[in-house]
């Protein structure tokens, strides 16, 4: 059997012009620019997508205006200069190198970029041409989330209340605050390795399944656990976790956590 061709469906598939258009549509969409300049830093190639990288593709019209300038007067660097082109003269090739710099009118940015050295057909001189991706966004809320992981550490460390946070499938301990240390008779000189410890058996022996059901039940939960009067509850912190606490003041009646 012999496959044929619809005529409808001929010219169907993108080429010339056309296919050089998607292409620009899809990089765009990818925040991907392209650029090309000699060893001494004059530029000699770069598209919309890098005008774009650089916050000036609404000052300049067309990127062929840039051809022959020093990119360094294009940005202002906040990595070392010339670390991309360093690394290019000593392995030839980047793949996903993080760049961290400032717009012409202050803005901080960070792109990824993957270069190579290649040589000018013309000239044979040697070049080095760069993919560069935008990650500022990217960038902005992977700091903005280590922000908050860091104030929600400084909260537990200087909490009055004894804080374990457990994490993981089996949930093992993976942060113990000062207090609780102190409660467990435990050194807080950061020796301590609670990693290596299962927190059950710091319950009274009797209430140990209590606590073990409680753990398992997964999300937020409040229980008094029989001799060892202390609170267990979920904590929202993208993994699953609790926290174990403790009376503040003995004039409640009840002991601190102990462990048997």
């Amino acid at each position: 059997m012999t496959l044929e061709k619809d005529p409808e469906e001929e010219g169907s598939v993108p080429t010339g012009e056309e296919l050089a258009r998607i292409r620009e549509e899809a990089m765009d969409l990818a925040n991907i620019g392209i650029y090309r300049y000699r060893l001494d830093g004059t530029l000699v190639f770069m598209d919309r997508g890098a005008l774009r990288l650089l916050d000036i593709d609404r000052e300049i019209g067309d990127p062929s205006e840039l051809y022959g300038q020093k990119l360094a007067d294009l940005l202002e660097y906040i990595d070392s200069p010339g670390s991309l082109r360093r690394l290019i003269l000593e392995q030839g090739f980047v793949k996903n190198l993080e760049y961290h710099y400032r717009t012409l009118k202050g803005e901080e940015r960070w792109a990824q970029h993957t270069a190579y050295r290649v040589r000018n057909q013309v000239t044979g001189e040697p070049e080095i041409q760069v993919l560069s991706r935008d990650i500022t966004d990217l960038k902005r809320t992977t700091l903005a989330l280590g922000a908050s992981e860091r104030r929600l550490r400084t909260l537990i460390e200087d909490s009055p209340l004894g804080i374990l946070v457990l994490a993981g499938e089996p949930p093992g301990p993976v942060m113990i605050n000062r207090t609780l240390l102190h409660l467990l008779g435990r050194p807080d000189d950061g020796t301590f390795e609670p990693e290596r410890e299962d927190p059950i058996l710091w319950f009274h022996p009797e209430d140990r399944p209590r606590a073990k059901a409680g753990l398992k039940q997964g999300g937020p939960w409040v229980r008094r656990v029989g001799r060892a009067p202390c609170a267990c509850q979920g904590l929202e912190i993208g993994r699953s976790g609790w926290s174990l606490r403790s009376p503040r003041s003995s004039s409640t009646g009840a002991a601190p956590c102990r462990r048997s």
